[in-house]
């Protein structure tokens, strides 16, 4: 059965204006648009790849207008292939419709739109006017938040093996291979392993926000609830250690998450802006370095989590990723930026050249969902040239803070919101990545059962 669309209103049509090219020097040509999205999604046609070369797909020319927030909209799906989109459609950019004679669907260049979304095209727009939005999807004020709500780049991958299939007149599985199986990945940022100041300040900060914000909101909890959760929180000295608690409970389930670790600056060199920022442990340290051995060995996986100014800096995250590789013994080659900090234009070069073969940092700090479009690990474009990385992206799906901190919501509410995007991954054979941060487990934060309820919906899919 197809999904439903959020948020109710029909978007047959949104006139905001759209730009293709955004952030890249030049347009890429029709060709490497298609070889891009067929090479990216290749997982969808194992056996089938020369008939989705083969598609009578039209081609658009790139949109010349300047304006953001893109413009988007609904392209029904033919009957058979209705189960492929959210009740029936597939969003797409406005300029990858054609007008002409036939049905919307024939008249779309689904490369393109694939493309354009995998790609964030129109925030590398916005940010070569801009700058980075540093991964707070707030910033990007007008943009039709259905953009991020659905995989829509797999469910074009859906539909075009669907219709490749249709025009061969044959099995689907035969011809274009099995169907992938869906892949979500659980991990674990470590920004703290024990109470700091820091960590105090920047806790209660978020409480007294969420305080005055649900002052505003009748509907939501009242006032004195997070004024008290911030007494507690701030008299309590609770222990953020975590590790045994997570990797217990994922024993459990069967599975094994990685854990990202900062690595960066110490003692005399750290400035303030540091010891707020950046985590404050230290992996040389002899207690977390024997736990992260024994992580290790336990077949659990470790990767770097750089410093709060690393973002650009490809030097920093060679130094970082260099003195984690020393306390481990072990290669490092993948990575999450520390508050998902990142540029399109500078961050990848910037952690290619510093060794860096994967990065985890492709989604939002403020909502979950999917920032690309995608439920996609890929090899993604530099963003000044058709040159594709020689490393992989892989999208953050959700995070604890999205659905406990940023939203002030019930816990029926917030396992319906978990379980809606873990949801929307396995419909479409998806991959992506779920972060839950170690120290939410302990009694300050109380977050253990939204993490339960991730390792439900994995379990029992």
């Amino acid at each position: 059965m197809p999904s439903k669309l959020s948020h109710g209103n029909d978007l047959s049509r949104i006139e905001c204006g759209s730009r293709f090219g955004h952030g890249f020097m030049n347009a890429p040509s029709a060709h490497s648009v298609r070889s891009h999205v067929i090479e990216a999604l290749k997982r969808y046609w194992p056996e089938g790849r020369l008939f989705i070369e083969r598609l009578c797909v039209p081609r658009a020319a790139p949109d010349r207008g300047e304006n953001i927030p893109p413009a988007v909209t609904l392209v029904r799906l033919p009957d058979w292939a209705a189960d492929c989109g959210v009740d029936g459609r597939i969003l797409v950019p406005a300029f990858t419709v054609i007008e002409g004679k036939g049905p919307r669907w024939r008249n779309t260049d689904w490369f393109y739109a694939a493309f354009w979304m995998l790609n964030g095209s129109a925030e590398r727009e916005y940010e070569r006017r801009h700058g980075p939005i540093h991964s707070y999807a707030c910033k990007l004020r007008g943009w039709n938040p259905l953009l991020w709500r659905h995989a829509w780049v797999n469910r074009i991958a859906l539909f075009l093996r669907r219709w490749a299939a249709r025009e061969k007149m044959g099995d689907e599985q035969a011809l274009m291979g099995p169907m992938p199986r869906h892949r979500i990945m659980l991990t674990h940022d470590v920004d703290a392993v024990s109470k700091t100041m820091a960590i105090r300040l920047k806790r209660s900060c978020f409480l007294a926000y969420n305080a005055l914000k649900s002052c505003c909101d009748p509907n939501k909890k009242d006032f004195s609830k997070y004024i008290r959760e911030m007494a507690c929180y701030l008299a309590s000295s609770d222990d953020y250690w975590c590790f045994d608690h997570i990797t217990d409970i994922e024993k459990q389930y069967g599975v094994n998450s990685i854990f990202f670790l900062y690595a960066g600056a110490h003692s005399n060199r750290r400035t303030l802006k540091t010891k707020l920022l950046d985590p404050c442990y230290d992996v040389a340290d002899a207690r977390v370095r024997r736990k992260l051995r024994q992580l290790r060995d336990a077949g659990w996986k470790v990767g770097l989590h750089p410093s709060f100014e690393a973002w650009k800096d490809s030097g920093r995250i060679y130094r970082e990723r260099r003195y984690l590789e020393k306390q481990l013994a072990l290669p490092i080659t993948s990575c999450r930026q520390h508050w998902l900090r990142f540029s399109w234009k500078k961050t990848w070069p910037a952690q290619i050249k510093a060794g860096i073969e994967m990065d985890y940092t492709l989604g939002f700090n403020d909502r979950p969902g999917f920032r690309t479009s995608a439920a996609l690990i890929y090899r993604p474009l530099f963003a000044d040239s058709d040159d594709v990385a020689e490393f992989w992206a892989a999208p953050l799906l959700l995070m604890d803070s999205q659905v406990y901190d940023y939203q002030l919501l019930e816990d029926t509410q917030r396992f319906n919101m978990i379980d809606a995007y873990i949801r929307e991954v396995i419909q479409v054979h998806g991959e992506a990545s779920i972060l839950w941060h170690q120290r939410t487990l302990s009694a300050d934060y109380n977050w253990g059962a939204g993490y339960i309820r991730v390792l439900d919906m994995l379990g029992g899919n």
